[in-house]
């Protein structure tokens, strides 16, 4: 039997994001530039059909995360 450790002291850990991915969340740059394109390509293509392995990981995350 595997024991889970403590995480971190924000929770990183224990919430099963990989370290890497929360380090990108804290560059506040990266996280505006990635909205604005965000925003650019929903303004051009609402429905992401010209996207479609982006639509398809849009549509993953949802099955898996409800951001309720």
């Amino acid at each position: 039997m595997i024991i889970r450790g403590p995480g971190s002291l924000k929770g990183e850990k224990q919430w099963g994001i990989p370290d890497i991915t929360m380090k990108s969340l804290q560059d506040i740059k990266l996280v505006e530039t990635a909205r604005e394109v965000a925003k650019e390509i929903l303004l051009e293509n609402p429905t992401l059909s010209k996207y479609p392995y982006l639509k398809e990981m849009v549509l993953n995350f949802k099955k898996k995360i409800h951001l309720e």
